[in-house]
């Protein structure tokens, strides 16, 4: 008699890696982390301009430090304010200019610490407030000064009183202060003045990158869905340095799930954010960030210009990163079983894996909704890591899941039994998880294992089969099962009657010619499936796998986003097809979607697995047709009767098929053992496997049937 590890073997030797053993769980969100509970958050630094990976280094008073007219060019600020004045000039024309670090004044004479320097020139340390209307306001300035843009003399333009033609004005702003500092500052107010009354055009044709400028600038207001700007100056020194504070009023743009912020430390931006963000439901939210920021304002050709960088628009801010206001979710204040009863508190890790997504993800339209800001790139990413929290969302609602605690405290009884055991049992008439239990410690693979499901694929295969008329005469049609199969040199071979024996040439299986195809299922022997793989190219097998069974795409079970519970190549072809007709190769699965797979045969068309109730994008397929489930139904009661599992002890009106896989990660060469069953009567399927083990039938079985004889 073929023993089961027949449907396992691997082709040339027994144990072939073939990518078995426990995977790594799905990955996080690559742009954003999350933590448990919802923390006020700030963007991360980054790097100061012309200082890699570093902020930019404190100047220190060592030898000869250059005087400010070394630098600008023009006044020192080592001698006291005379009537008249060089103003500050540019370090090098524009494009040659060094990057402003706006979070490291100049130092040296201009230090703008009390008593920095001896002779240091005046400096203006005040607060004003320059505009106060909000954003399309039209806004005064006090100042007396005018912007004056490139003009040159045009023809028939009036003379001089001596005939000259008269000379074209300067270009830039012309301040009319009688210091550095004063033109500063009165540069630095007409560009508040612009950019905070709407003008977006107006400010930016005050800098020396009018085009870039004005992009950043519409960026910023669009991204934050600005309603209202307050720009006050703190500080203004010779040197042309203008420290000032924003007060920006802001609403969400879109929508994000509670929880999805990493928490930067505040100083890294140099943003306090405001607490006084408020949501009139649980998708909206408005609220004020403020933070202070710097430019410079510089002398050249005659007027007076902003220093451009991006930067001094709000922290991080960039040519192509703008900040972008979000809602937060409130999400759910608690998640609990059918009855209930908390899954935090639940002793599975599982549960309370699923309990922290469900709450932070799931909208009960319950709560009030938190506001972050989030750095946004040119292609509409979330820059990872950048989000700042400006108001927690409150959480309301109360989730129940599908989660039975009889059959839950039943599946973790059993999983016990076996190191590294995984299960997931499932109402076939809907669909719901009714319960996902792994051994403590071994990780969640009942959800998120990439296993090779073994020779409880065989359902899918047989399934494939029937439908594409390669059985004639069904179930009962001869197939033998040889030895070896060569598929394009690779040869495949059944298996030992034993994993732990290491002994790859003795006792191999095999079947007669004559033998129908539902022994060869019931004794899973591989090569009865392998030599079909000829008639199973063009995708016929994957597109089993999707079309009747659901597999092989995205499902939203409950937890926020859909995940990938089952994966297997479309294209597959050669050797390649042909060890995935035994559940090899590179398919990956997990207890989940090959508990679906029973779930799918019991009630003849696919119902996709959910936790949550209430889901709007469930996955459909195509129904079985009554002759392919008939036959499935027979040959999966035959594995029970007297096939691979008839020492198992299952009852009466059970349906099932044993799976034992390769696992190329396990250095002993220990297979994993499957079992996956189902009961009409009870209405459940159930899928199992212990990891790293033996054969199905001798201990996934055993689990699995412990919790059918209890339930």
């Amino acid at each position: 008699m073929s023993g089961e590890y027949p449907g396992n073997g691997a082709p040339d030797g027994w144990f072939r890696g073939n990518g078995d053993g426990p995977g790594p769980s799905p990955e996080a969100n690559m742009w954003r982390g999350s933590s448990p509970d919802d923390v006020t958050t700030q963007m991360p630094k980054v790097p100061a301009q012309g200082y890699p990976n570093e902020a930019a280094p404190t100047q220190q008073v060592r030898g000869h430090i250059p005087a400010p007219a070394d630098m600008w060019g023009g006044f020192d600020g080592r001698t006291r304010q005379q009537e008249s004045y060089q103003a500050p000039q540019p370090p090098f024309e524009p494009e040659q200019r060094p990057a402003f670090v706006p979070d490291q004044p100049p130092s040296g004479p201009f230090d703008r610490r009390p008593g920095a320097g001896s002779g240091a020139a005046p400096r203006r340390r005040h607060t004003k407030r320059w505009v106060f209307a909000g954003i399309g306001t039209a806004a005064v300035i006090g100042v007396a000064a005018v912007l004056v843009f490139d003009q040159a003399a045009t023809p028939g333009a009036a003379s001089t009183h001596n005939g000259a033609a008269p000379k074209p004005s300067p270009s830039g702003f012309q301040p009319t202060a009688t210091s550095p500092a004063g033109d500063a500052e009165q540069t630095a107010a007409a560009f508040f003045t612009a950019w905070q009354g709407g003008n977006d055009a107006q400010a930016a044709a005050l800098t020396d990158d009018p085009t870039d400028a004005q992009s950043v600038l519409a960026g910023y207001r669009t991204g934050l869905n600005l309603s209202g700007l307050t720009l006050t100056e703190q500080d203004s020194t010779a040197a042309g340095l203008v420290t000032f504070s924003v007060t920006a009023h802001v609403a969400s743009t879109a929508v994000v799930t509670a929880g999805a912020t990493t928490a930067p430390s505040p100083a890294s931006t140099g943003a306090s954010p405001s607490a006084t963000g408020s949501a009139g439901s649980d998708s909206a939210a408005t609220g004020t960030w403020t933070y202070t920021s710097h430019l410079t304002a510089y002398q050249k050709s005659g007027g007076w210009y902003i220093k451009w960088d991006p930067s001094l628009v709000a922290p991080n801010t960039t040519a192509s990163v703008h900040p972008v206001a979000l809602a937060i979710k409130p999400g759910a204040k608690s998640v609990t079983d059918a009855e209930g009863n908390s899954l935090s508190a639940s002793s599975q890790s599982a549960l309370q894996a699923i309990a922290a997504l469900v709450k932070k993800n799931t909208d009960t339209g319950k709560g009030t909704a938190g506001l972050e800001i989030v750095l946004e790139d040119a292609k509409g990413k979330i820059v990872s890591g950048s989000a700042s929290q400006l108001a927690a969302p409150v959480a309301m609602g109360v989730v129940k899941t599908t989660i039975d605690p009889e059959l839950e405290s039943l599946a973790a009884t059993a999983v016990g039994k076996l190191p590294r055991s995984s299960m997931v049992v499932i109402r076939p008439s809907t669909g719901a998880i009714l319960a996902v239990a792994n051994t403590p410690g071994s990780g969640d693979t009942a959800l998120t294992g990439t296993l090779a499901p073994g020779s409880d694929f065989k359902v899918v295969s047989t399934a494939s089969l029937l439908l594409h008329g390669m059985l004639p005469q069904g179930v009962d049609t001869p197939v033998g099962c040889p030895l070896v199969v060569t598929v394009q040199g690779v040869k495949i071979h059944n298996s030992t009657d034993d994993p732990s024996s290491k002994n790859n040439s003795k006792n191999e299986d095999f079947e007669p010619p004559t033998t129908p195809f539902s022994t060869d299922f019931a004794q899973s022997c591989n090569n009865a499936f392998t030599q079909w793989w000829q008639q199973m190219a063009d995708g016929k097998l994957a597109g089993t796998a999707l079309n009747y069974f659901g597999l092989n795409q995205p499902w939203d079970i409950g937890l926020g986003t859909p995940g990938s519970y089952f994966h297997m190549p479309s294209d597959q072809s050669g050797s390649e097809l042909a060890e995935e007709m035994y559940g090899q190769g590179v398919i990956q699965a997990n207890p989940l979607s090959m508990a679906s797979v029973a779930a799918t045969v019991d009630m003849g068309s696919f119902h996709q697995p959910y936790l949550v109730a209430g889901l709007t994008d469930l996955k459909t397929a195509t129904p079985l047709p009554s002759s392919v489930k008939t036959q499935l139904y027979s040959v999966m009661r035959e594995v029970i009767t007297s096939g691979t599992a008839a020492g198992v002890g299952f009852g009466s009106g059970v349906y099932g098929k044993t799976g034992t896989a390769e696992a190329d990660a396990n250095k002993d060469n220990m297979p994993n053992g499957w079992m996956i069953v189902f009961d009409p009567s009870k209405d459940i399927a159930i899928a199992g496997v212990v990891v790293d083990s033996n054969f199905g039938a001798s201990t996934a079985g055993p689990e699995v049937n412990y919790v059918l004889q209890h339930y």
